[in-house]
């Protein structure tokens, strides 16, 4: 009863005789007649991959709700940047965003573990892993703090890409090198575990460093190095795939807890089914991306297996520093087989 006059008290004050989430506080209760409404911001643009599933998870849930739950998909950071779309989550007024893993990792300990160097062996062996037991622990890790995860996006392999003069086909190339990678505490130090110097510089600032010289290179996947243009200011690009952090959703713990039962299993279900497509539409746009590039003049580097046993060798040290529970949960991903 309570439930019902607070939908009725928040329909007045909108203005409107259905029901709304993702406005305001994003609280409420459904109803049989009314219209759900649920939001979802994220920071990419309209036509990478995984917007592009998000889209398809929207159209999903209308179809399959016969139009009771509507999704809209925000891009472009109209909401800030992935940290600031969680505290709107935190706090429950955006119900849905989707960020990087490794975004999690400030609100929880353990979404810092797909930022570990060498980590996953292959594609087969990572997605055994996300779509398993370890993994589904992982993406809900941080549903105490306010974030209940809802499915895993690809945002395929890290690799690094370096300017004339610095090739890198061995671990012994990457040392000292001065390299530009994301600010955060876990990948810093898998970098320099690496045995290069990290530094902080802004996304959007990161193609006039490289051009100028004030980094030697940066790390990042195959569509983000062509979206952002850098392969033109940059000569090789060292597909050694030292780590592979993917894209989560997330839903608000205050909005999900106020959803049905069922509208929570097809949620889920139309989420899973995006992922699904997401995957092959990232698999279409490496392909794609990397293959201008090369037309471009950008010179792809494929490690040896002697020498991408170096670069794992070398990652050891990462692994020695690790705090016991961190550590047994790297062990058991690693020896997923």
């Amino acid at each position: 009863m309570e439930s019902k006059r607070f939908g009725v008290a928040l329909s007045f004050f909108l203005g409107a005789s259905i029901l709304l989430w993702g406005c305001g506080k994003g609280r409420g209760s459904s109803s049989k007649t009314g219209v759900l409404r649920l939001k979802l911001a994220h920071v990419l643009p309209r036509d990478h991959p995984v917007h592009l599933a998000l889209v398809k998870a929207a159209r999903l849930l209308e179809e399959k709700s016969k139009g009771r739950i509507q999704l809209e998909v925000i891009p472009d950071g109209r909401y800030g940047t992935e940290r600031q779309a969680l505290e709107k989550l935190k706090t429950g007024i955006l119900p849905f965003t989707k960020v990087s893993m490794a975004a999690l990792e400030q609100f929880q300990p353990e979404a810092a573990v797909f930022s570990y160097p060498f980590l996953f062996r292959d594609d087969a062996h990572r997605w055994k892993v996300m779509n398993g037991p370890v993994g589904k622990e992982v993406l809900d890790c941080a549903a105490a703090q306010g974030f209940k995860g809802i499915c895993y996006m690809d945002a395929g392999w890290r690799s690094f890409y370096t300017k004339e003069g610095h090739p890198v086909r061995t671990i012994a190339d990457l040392q000292g090198l001065k390299i530009r990678c994301i600010n955060a505490p876990t990948m810093v130090k898998a970098i320099k575990a690496l045995g290069a110097n990290t530094t902080n510089i802004e996304w959007g600032e990161l193609y006039s460093a490289l051009q100028q010289g004030i980094v030697d290179g940066a790390e990042n996947n195959i569509p983000s190095l062509y979206s952002s243009r850098q392969y033109e200011v940059v000569k090789y690009y060292t597909l050694d795939r030292h780590m592979a952090v993917p894209d989560v959703v997330v839903a608000s713990t205050q909005v999900w807890k106020r959803l049905s039962e069922p509208d929570r299993k097809l949620i889920l279900q139309c989420f899973q089914e995006a992922s699904r497509e997401e995957r092959r539409l990232w698999k279409e746009r490496c392909a794609q991306d990397l293959e201008k590039m090369k037309k471009a003049g950008l010179q792809v580097i494929e490690l040896t297996p002697q020498a991408r046993k170096g670069f794992i060798e070398k990652a050891r040290s990462f692994y020695k520093e690790l705090d016991p529970k961190m550590k047994a949960l790297a062990d058991r991903i690693r020896g997923i087989r």
